[in-house]
């Protein structure tokens, strides 16, 4: 990871850089291609971000090849997928690229060397799956990064009578062979608690798959799958914890008021823990809302710690110890030591490149935080972070200019409540701080306006009361955010916006009574 952070500041940093971001990032570019000669590249400049340096003990489980006519067959392939990385992120001395990162490859031709140097790996596992009748057959091979040749390759053929048996068999079969072959480790055993039938299985991870994209139709989607997946099946866990996920993620988005959400996860992030405290899923949903709304950092951390330790190539739980933890407490070092390790291990997840950027917003190495907004938009240019966080940060830096098109540019992404409040927010102090009075103005009266109909957070209009010079009206509204628990309250002491109040006792008392002083 270090030499690929060296290529990235070496392209990206220097002086000028948020400047150079504003201009060379129209909406719409660096949108990821697949060549003709089925090789994976991005287009543009990003060229430069795919040089990653490769480790010996780091692997990628590209998504299973459904070699069969009927369509339905994907889940299944998928669900091997998902049980080969949760296999495998077991062993010892192995980091497992994550879920989201090489599902970026499903459907593509695939040249194994670039995959690996986009992946940052040194070995890649593949396969696929071919249904005939009632009978699967499913060939998995480990391939080689360096020259391409095949390390190990098996076949399995079964009946579908037990699909998690298959699943079982083939995961740990490959387990085996990787640390007795290529770690030289005994092999050891997996304890995993799996739900009791393929629909529940399936939901999940389509809830999954919904929840990761990080829109708020994309929450709601998930948190149905998530629902009927936990209702098939009341002891799944991971159901549950992905339930209370999302009902989390609809909070920190302003989609819903957290005290009407955030009960909901913490709710449902217990159930998970009770029904399965082996899961680093349900450690980390847990950490999350004892984080973000129950303000017990305390306890936070320790279930980020747990995760982690379950799971080593979790990389939710490295990103929410990072940012909400770390970040919002002013740990910067710490904070961007974790993210870059959540990037390692999910290295195309445009919310977690975004947020290690943010992370260096906030200790204002802003063109390191360039470096990584431009990257996440290489991986996805229809995402709105890396806009707001860029119009954020260009406003932070007095880059007005910049602030708007970015800000704007991101607006145009956010058609829905969710996430546009926040835009709103940081357009309102940019317009402020810029001395557009009537700019600001027009954009804390559209906030009010979209009060009527849906939450908007008193975090984002303290914001616009700052930018306009009103410190009294701004602590006013963050002493509103605090007693209805706004999620974001969490950032008061990092979030550069609010660094001319930092002073003054109103202020310092809020962050006393987050747990911030």
């Amino acid at each position: 990871m270090g030499r690929l952070r060296s290529k990235l500041r070496a392209y990206y940093s220097g002086p000028g850089a948020m400047d150079r971001l504003r201009i060379e990032v129209p909406l719409g570019a660096y949108v990821p291609a697949f060549t003709n000669a089925g090789s994976v590249a991005y287009a543009g400049v990003a060229a430069a971000v795919t040089q990653p340096a490769v480790e010996s003990q780091r692997i990628a489980v590209l998504p299973i090849v459904n070699m069969s006519a009927d369509e339905e067959n994907q889940y299944f392939c998928d669900g091997l997928t998902e049980e080969l990385i949760n296999h495998l992120a077991q062993i010892r001395h192995l980091r497992v690229v994550a879920r989201t990162s090489s599902f970026q490859f499903r459907g593509a031709a695939r040249d194994i060397r670039e995959v690996g140097r986009l992946l940052d790996v040194s070995k890649v596992l593949e396969g696929s799956v071919r249904k005939s009748g009632n009978r699967i057959r499913a060939t998995v091979q480990l391939i080689n990064v360096a020259d391409g040749c095949h390390l190990w390759s098996e076949r399995y053929e079964s009946d579908l009578s037990d699909i998690f048996a298959i699943h079982e068999n083939i995961s740990r079969a490959v387990q085996r062979s990787l640390q007795r072959d290529i770690l030289g480790d005994p092999p050891g055993s997996v304890a995993t608690k799996r739900p009791l039938g393929i629909d529940a299985y399936s939901e999940y991870l389509q809830g999954r798959f919904q929840w990761k994209k990080r829109t708020e139709a994309g929450l709601r989607t998930a948190l149905d799958h998530f629902t009927r997946a936990a209702q098939m099946d009341p002891t799944f866990a991971r159901a549950v914890s992905g339930v209370a996920d999302c009902y989390l993620m609809l909070g920190m988005s302003a989609a819903e008021p957290p005290d009407t959400c955030m009960p909901r996860a913490a709710e449902a992030a217990r159930q998970a823990l009770q029904l399965d405290e082996l899961s680093a899923e349900t450690h980390a949903s847990l950490a999350a809302v004892r984080n973000c709304f129950e303000w017990d950092f305390a306890a936070a951390e320790q279930g980020y710690r747990r995760a982690i330790e379950l799971d080593p190539s979790y990389a939710t739980a490295f990103h929410w110890l990072g940012l909400w933890l770390h970040a919002v407490r002013g740990r910067s070092a710490e904070a961007v030591g974790s993210l870059e390790q959540a990037v390692e291990l999910d290295p195309l997840s445009p919310p977690i490149i975004a947020d290690l950027g943010l992370a260096h917003a906030f200790g204002e190495s802003f063109d390191a935080a360039a470096m990584y907004f431009r990257r996440a938009l290489s991986v996805d240019p229809t995402f709105h972070r890396p806009y707001w966080f860029l119009g954020l940060a260009s406003a932070w830096n007095g880059n007005f200019e910049a602030a708007e098109d970015a800000l704007k540019r991101g607006l145009d992404l956010c058609p829905g409540a969710a996430f546009r409040s926040r835009l709103l927010g940081a357009l309102g102090f940019a317009y402020g701080r810029w001395g557009r009075k009537a700019l600001a103005d027009d954009v804390k009266r559209e906030l009010e306006k979209m009060r009527e109909t849906a939450y908007v957070p008193s975090f984002e209009l303290a914001q616009i009361e700052t930018g306009l010079g009103n410190y009294a009206g701004a602590v006013a509204c963050l002493e509103h955010a605090v007693v209805h628990r706004d999620t974001y309250a969490i950032f008061l002491k990092s979030w550069n916006t609010f660094a001319p109040l930092r002073q003054l006792p109103r202020f310092r008392a809020l962050l006393a009574q987050i747990g911030l002083d």
